[in-house]
């Protein structure tokens, strides 16, 4: 059997990947408010880089991805895709997925981009531009001739189920790897998401950084879900179950005993929600 994991602790958050056999876990935790400006200069906050990513239309599996930045200058020219991820220990070249890229002025005019590199796209009039549109390709059903991306670091679109790490699915222009996020999914009313990322009041899940994007991982679908308290920090999980044959009732009671225990030997948790994803094929690895 092959297992693997990642562990990121702060001391606002906690994320741990693991893969075992035929089933996939991705689990985050959240102990703040995103984006907390109560300490902070309000003259001096960096307005957020907004991203919709369109999941109704899953056609070639490609996610659709729309970024909305009016502020680009010069310094900003070069749009960057990730090329490893903290704890993957692997080349990821995500530009390698992109099958279209386009910047627009506030008009829907094309400003012309090139492609530089791998993962950087050069965008001629920066300071023009309004929107940027790009698709890439999931990467666990996408061949590539080298450095496949490991699946617990990667994406999948199918017809009932999405899974997102942001490394794999968004970028940034150069020099903004700091700013704030705010993400709009949008996806079947009849599915359910599971993240530790929070929401805003207007829909968007919200994050500090785009690091903090690439720690939280998002699972949607037709999904079960459960939850427990335990000593005040709330419990969450999400299954995804190819065969419909693993819920996330089933899980939480099995692991309800260690849960438990574990609260008990720590006393304080770091953080006030984890949130588990669990994701079942129907196949084996050995």
């Amino acid at each position: 059997m092959y297992v693997s994991s990642k562990y990121v602790f702060s001391n606002h958050r906690l994320a741990v990947l693991a893969i075992l056999t035929s089933f996939t876990v991705f689990g985050c935790g959240s102990g703040r408010s995103v984006v907390d400006t109560s300490k902070s200069d309000t003259a001096n906050i960096q307005p957020p880089l907004v991203y919709t990513v369109d999941l109704n239309d899953r056609t070639g599996d490609t996610f659709k991805v729309t970024l909305s930045v009016d502020d680009l200058t010069a310094d900003n020219a070069v749009y960057q895709f990730a090329s490893t991820a903290p704890g993957t220990y692997q080349v990821m070249d995500i530009g390698r997925f992109v099958r279209s890229f386009q910047a627009l002025d506030a008009d829907g005019n094309v400003i012309p981009s090139t492609d530089v590199s791998t993962n950087q796209w050069r965008i001629s009039r920066p300071e023009e531009v309004a929107q940027i549109q790009y698709t890439l390709a999931e990467t666990w059903d996408t061949p590539v001739e080298e450095h496949a991306v490991y699946m617990m670091a990667g994406t999948s679109i199918e017809d009932d189920h999405v899974l997102i790490n942001g490394q794999a699915v968004f970028g940034y222009p150069a020099g903004m790897q700091s700013r704030p996020l705010k993400i709009k999914l949008e996806y079947p009313a009849a599915w359910k998401a599971g993240t530790a990322l929070e929401k805003d009041a207007s829909g968007h899940y919200v994050a500090d950084d785009y690091d903090h994007v690439v720690d939280s991982p998002i699972l949607l679908g037709r999904l079960s879900e459960a939850s427990v308290d335990v000593r005040g920090t709330a419990v969450e999980l999400y299954t995804y179950s190819k065969t419909d044959k693993v819920h996330s009732d089933q899980v939480l009671d099995a692991v309800r005993d260690i849960l438990d225990s574990a609260g008990d030997f720590l006393v304080d948790l770091p953080v006030d929600r984890y949130t588990l994803l669990l994701h079942f094929e129907d196949v084996s690895m050995g």
